[in-house]
């Protein structure tokens, strides 16, 4: 008869591998950075159809089902994906939650609106950007919690979420030193409708003239608007880029006065046509490249 030790060794092998864990993402940059840390393990699923705007949106049954069938849930904050705030009760009991910008304020690495290199002070309203998958820097932070929990979770996987954070920090090192290149040569010159880029641009080393709504798209002050407007006449620049499209009617009355080309940042990728983080930011600064004066 086989010894006893040989018949447990048969047992072990003979049962199915433990399943990796079902990681569910609000909004699809943040599924793209879990994919790189899960690859070869599994891949994320992502919450919000790429259209559904995060901070007003109204989950459909099969969404639902999602929120009760994951692990781990990753998201930005509440105050950003609004709607999470009362649905996250619809995730099981051992579901593990993952909020992003409590851990990273924390720390002290979420990009303090003060630092931001902004032509005008006064247009700062102190608030912490919540568009964190837009900074290569904050990026590397994300896949470092995201890695961190798949790990604790299924430690039989560790050493491949490592050797993929590793491997993701690194192609992001590589990508912002080359586009901190290309953008300082360009010098582009721009408004947004609303500061949605500052890290982005605090890391590459570029600065909008100015931002026609703060930091939560509120309409900006008539003296910010006449600063604006004043210093446009006396240096023009060549395009206004929006978050949302179709733009709203103030950034469209705007481009009209000023003779700029209204172009769309899709920094929430709804098209899904990045395959990894660092792609999303390619696309995004390969259309800051062609603001380029006309003619």
């Amino acid at each position: 008869m086989p010894r006893l030790s040989t018949l447990l060794l048969l047992l072990m092998f003979a049962l199915p591998a433990a399943a990796a864990p079902r990681v569910l993402t609000s909004i699809r940059p943040l599924q793209l950075i879990a994919n790189e840390i899960l690859q070869g393990v599994a891949t994320a699923d992502v919450l919000l159809d790429p259209r559904q705007s995060p901070h007003h949106f109204q989950l459909k049954p099969s969404q639902l089902r999602k929120l009760q069938q994951a692990d781990l849930l990753v998201w930005i904050s509440d105050d950003f994906e609004t709607g999470l705030a009362r649905l996250k009760q619809s995730l099981s009991d051992g579901a593990t939650r993952l909020q992003l910008m409590p851990l990273l304020v924390e720390d002290g690495s979420a990009p303090d609106r003060q630092a931001a290199a902004m032509t005008d002070s006064e247009e700062h309203d102190h608030d912490t950007n919540a568009h964190l998958w837009l900074s290569p820097r904050q990026d590397a932070r994300i896949a470092t919690l995201i890695a961190r929990e798949l790990t604790r979770m299924d430690p039989a996987n560790a050493r491949t979420y490592e050797q993929n954070r590793e491997r993701l920090i690194q192609r992001l090192q590589r990508w912002a030193g080359d586009a901190r290149q290309r953008l300082s040569r360009a010098q582009p010159r721009y408004l947004l409708d609303h500061p949605f880029l500052e890290g982005f641009e605090h890391e590459l080393g570029i600065h909008a003239i100015g931002t026609l709504a703060d930091a939560n798209a509120r309409s900006g002050s008539l003296k910010r608007l006449q600063r604006l407007q004043q210093r446009l006449r006396n240096r023009p620049a060549d395009c206004l880029f929006t978050a949302d499209w179709p733009a709203d009617r103030r950034s469209r009355q705007f481009a009209r006065q000023f003779d700029l080309k209204l172009q769309w940042l899709p920094i929430l990728d709804p098209e899904q046509r990045a395959d990894s983080i660092v792609d999303l930011l390619d696309h995004i600064a390969a259309r800051i490249l062609d603001c380029k004066p006309s003619g």
